[in-house]
């Protein structure tokens, strides 16, 4: 589509200049690296399990976390989108709340009710209520950038969030050089999708183009998940369009008996977010792909680049958000 190669009318139409905030992602992810590994240690005491609580990116940031440290740490990690906290959240918790604007009423409610319970508290947020109540009860508070739209903070908010564990040495050496990999892999990713490339090897446009007009729907597997949830939020949000993703292989046991039976009726372009797969999960994602080309309908493939789990995650990420924007 020539609209896609014309520079100045995408920068027109980009009133909350949205295509500078993503491009700018792998800088911002270096400059608030650098700040982490100076962070000094904090002697919070026993630490058993990790929340992180959140709504929207906020919460995806709490999400990719999750993910990417699930064989890496002894403490359990989850992530909660509601105003409510488990019942097992206790002192031994250490509590990660996570609002960009600092007002989000869930989380403010989620983070009444584990100070309540003695847990262990960081907050995380550009100013608002929780940075106040923060100083209030003397809590740690982490403040980002402010002036950003939060679903283009997720650097600021990942980093940010990884504070409290390296400070606390859940995560050290490792996971530093890890992300500075991720780093360079997003860069080298960025020179293939920037606006400056055209369509035609530009394969985020290529994308773009092929679900124009369609409702995304994108599958994904164990550590993709949250991405597949990201693209699903910045489609959403970017390009006013509907997207659904769903969870392979559990998707293989409930969804394909309704796909198969009513792909017709709804105009979908299926997105896969593949990576190298166990046999087990290579089949399950085929077996969905086939469904879709015995409809003639032809998936799009979309092959994690980089080498580690983090950079496959974000690179996969950072693909969506440029699909959403084009």
């Amino acid at each position: 589509m020539e609209e896609l190669d014309n520079i100045e009318y995408i920068k027109k139409i980009d009133r909350e200049n949205m295509g500078a905030s993503i491009h700018s992602l792998p800088d911002d992810m270096f400059a608030l690296l650098r700040k982490l590994k100076d962070f000094e240690t904090w002697n919070m005491g026993e630490i058993n399990k990790i929340l992180f609580a959140g709504m929207g990116g906020s919460a995806i940031a709490g999400d990719l976390v999750s993910h990417w440290l699930m064989d890496r740490v002894d403490a359990p990690i989850f992530v909660v989108r509601s105003p409510g906290i488990p019942a097992w959240v206790d002192e031994k918790t250490l509590g990660i709340f996570i609002s960009y604007s600092g007002n989000t009423k869930e989380t403010i409610s989620a983070f009444k009710e584990a100070k309540d319970r003695g847990s262990k508290i960081v907050t995380i947020s550009s100013g608002g209520l929780l940075e106040e109540l923060s100083k209030k009860y003397k809590i740690r508070h982490i403040k980002v950038k402010k002036g950003m739209q939060p679903r283009a903070a997720i650097a600021h908010l990942f980093l940010s969030s990884l504070i409290p564990l390296y400070a606390n040495r859940i995560i050290g050496k490792k996971e530093m050089e890890d992300i500075e990999k991720t780093i360079n892999s997003i860069k080298e990713l960025r020179e293939e999708i920037r606006i400056e490339e055209p369509s035609d090897k530009n394969v985020a446009k290529k994308i773009a183009i092929k679900i124009k007009g369609k409702m995304p729907w994108i599958y994904a597997y164990d550590f993709l998940i949250p991405v597949a949830r990201r693209w699903v939020t910045q489609i959403n949000e970017n390009s006013k369009t509907l997207a659904i993703y769903f969870e392979v292989p559990e998707c293989n046991h409930n969804h394909v008996v309704a796909l198969a039976e009513n792909i017709k009726e709804f105009k979908i372009a299926p997105v896969f977010l593949r990576s190298e797969e166990d046999e087990f999960t290579q089949i399950n994602m085929d077996y969905l792909e086939e469904i879709y080309r015995k409809n003639s309908i032809e998936p799009i493939e979309v092959k994690a680049q980089g080498e580690s789990k983090l950079a496959k995650m974000f690179c996969s990420l950072y693909l969506g958000d440029y699909v959403s924007y084009y």
